[in-house]
């Protein structure tokens, strides 16, 4: 797992639903064909990028002998993005079923709800509609997460059966690489949530 960035905690207020469009990021000059028949060793891995409240996540998982692949293949997106045309509709697939529950269920809309009264309407935690995600644009989406790409700290979480000391020097040679990140917590104020200063409450509607 890649943890990187600031997730939700930097989305733009203007431009609310962004992280929910976050499938649209890949490897430059590839189609996602292309990308897979480049690195066959990548062959059964699954890969899933999202953004949360906290931070962006890139999941991978695979079998150990395609590990040098995956690193591979991951940290090159950093540094030669691709933002696809072609996955841009499908991502806004991707929002409408994660959205479903806070939309569809009576727990969900009261979830959603509550969340943004008692954190004091902090940002990171709101629900955007599905009509806010459609009218997001690949451009916005592409001016929102490459600064994230470029200098956003990096946290990588190895879990399996491989040599310790073998994948530490192919984390080293691939993320390694890398130009020189943000130290330290640069999102540290965004993170900071403030509560009601007495009891709320609230009735949600739901039909």
């Amino acid at each position: 797992t890649v943890r990187f960035g600031g997730g939700a905690l930097v989305c733009p207020p203007d431009e609310p639903g962004l992280g929910m469009r976050i499938f649209a990021w890949g490897l430059r000059d590839f189609s996602s064909d292309e990308e897979h028949a480049a690195l066959p060793e990548l062959s059964g891995w699954t890969g899933d990028l999202s953004a949360n409240s906290q931070e962006f996540r890139f999941s991978l998982g695979g079998d150990s002998a395609g590990l040098r692949s995956a690193l591979q293949d991951a940290a090159a997106r950093f540094v030669h993005p691709s933002f696809r045309e072609e996955d841009w509709p499908r991502s806004l697939e991707y929002a409408r079923q994660q959205l479903a529950p806070y939309q569809n269920t009576a727990i969900g809309v009261a979830q959603g709800a509550l969340l943004q009264r008692f954190s004091n309407h902090h940002p990171a935690l709101a629900v955007p509609t599905i009509e806010m995600v459609g009218q997001r644009t690949l451009r916005e989406f592409e001016d929102w997460f490459t600064p994230q790409l470029n200098s956003a700290p990096i946290e990588i979480t190895l879990v399996g059966d491989f040599d310790s000391a073998a994948a530490l020097d192919l984390v080293a040679r691939t993320f390694g690489a890398l130009p020189a990140r943000a130290k330290g917590d640069p999102y540290a104020e965004q993170r900071r949530i403030t509560y009601p200063p007495k009891p709320v409450s609230d009735t949600v509607a739901f039909s």
